[in-house]
């Protein structure tokens, strides 16, 4: 999805851009969830649909999150990409090395490359 919206904002298409940013906080939100759980226990209450979040979720993931949301034009919506992409990653290394599992190291730089090397200049 980083790699679709990325292109997205290149292409100036604010309104799929937004739309699309906005399926990729849900996903975002489900890391976080996750996140929290893997750290405090599979019990942790996370509450629903992000329902007081800034009560549940660490304070480097709130801090974090300054950094993961931007307005309706394409430099804002930029940065809010790498922020969310930033996020994204250091939840689901962390979450990987917790629960044992393989990450996609590979897959991840491709995109996150690719996004590098289109990046719009901000």
């Amino acid at each position: 999805m980083a790699l679709y919206l990325a292109k997205q904002i290149l292409r100036n298409d604010l309104w799929l851009v937004k739309v699309r940013d906005s399926n990729m906080k849900e996903l975002l939100l489900q890391m976080i969830e996750w996140h929290e759980k893997a750290v405090n226990g599979t019990e942790y209450d996370t509450w629903h649909a992000g329902r007081f979040l800034c009560e549940w979720a660490s304070e480097e993931t709130l801090a974090e999150l300054q950094n993961s949301f931007g307005h309706f034009d394409s430099i804002d919506s930029w940065k809010a990409l790498i922020g969310t992409i930033t996020l994204f990653k250091r939840l689901s290394h962390d979450i990987s090395l917790k629960m044992n599992f393989k990450y996609p190291y590979d897959l991840e730089n491709n995109v996150f490359h690719w996004i590098n090397q289109n990046n719009l200049t901000i």
